[in-house]
């Protein structure tokens, strides 16, 4: 009788182990697809924001780059901040919400936020064509051909049907997350930058 429980909980552990392994080269081959179509792989610390590397990025640079290339309307809360700039799509990234650039008393950049909207009503910057709402594992799969393979994944909210998993791309300077609002299922996607070894109270020189 001990033999056959012990042989029982033998055979439930290696279908549990082999479950969790399908589950896990399954997903890795999602993204692996992804990565073999692509070119180019950069850092994290190498991600630019129209033409403009993000790691160097200026409230000068960011605003003026705006400004020409146009497409997007101004927050006027943000109008003559120093620690923020809010620009709302208009005709540019139609599939997003704003960009939110926060930066630090000398000017330097130190997060940019995309929120993204549920669906992609956009034609020339699109996630994909259906009308599925957007995931946060749909917008990685996007990435994964920019970024690499994600250098880590978080699963969050309540378990079982609410949850969800957000994924991280990170180097020594640059920490990129795709994750939703609240931390929760229901959430907008969102995707932050987010530039380390920098202080808000960083002065000017």
């Amino acid at each position: 009788m001990i033999f056959t429980k012990f042989h029982y909980t033998q055979k439930l552990q290696l279908v549990l182990l082999f479950i969790a392994a399908t589950v896990l080269f399954f997903s890795n081959q999602i993204f692996a697809v992804e990565t073999e179509n692509s070119a180019v792989i950069i850092a994290p610390k190498d991600v630019e924001v129209f033409d403009i590397p993000l790691l160097s990025a200026t409230q000068k640079t960011i605003n003026k780059r705006f400004a020409s290339i146009g497409g997007f309307k101004q927050s006027r809360a943000s109008f003559k901040q120093k620690h923020f700039d809010k620009f709302y799509s208009n005709s540019q990234l139609a599939d997003s919400y704003y960009l939110d650039f926060r930066f630090n008393n000398a000017g330097q950049v130190t997060s940019l936020t995309r929120l993204y909207r549920p669906y992609n009503h956009s034609v020339t910057d699109s996630i994909d064509q259906n009308s599925q709402a957007l995931t946060t594992k749909r917008l990685a799969q996007k990435f994964v051909s920019l970024l690499g393979q994600p250098t880590a994944m978080q699963r969050k909210g309540w378990g079982g049907f609410q949850s969800y998993v957000a994924y991280i791309w990170e180097d020594d300077a640059m920490r990129i997350t795709i994750d939703r609002q609240g931390s929760e299922s229901l959430g907008k996607v969102f995707m932050r930058y987010e530039i380390k070894n920098t202080s808000l109270y960083l002065a000017k020189n």
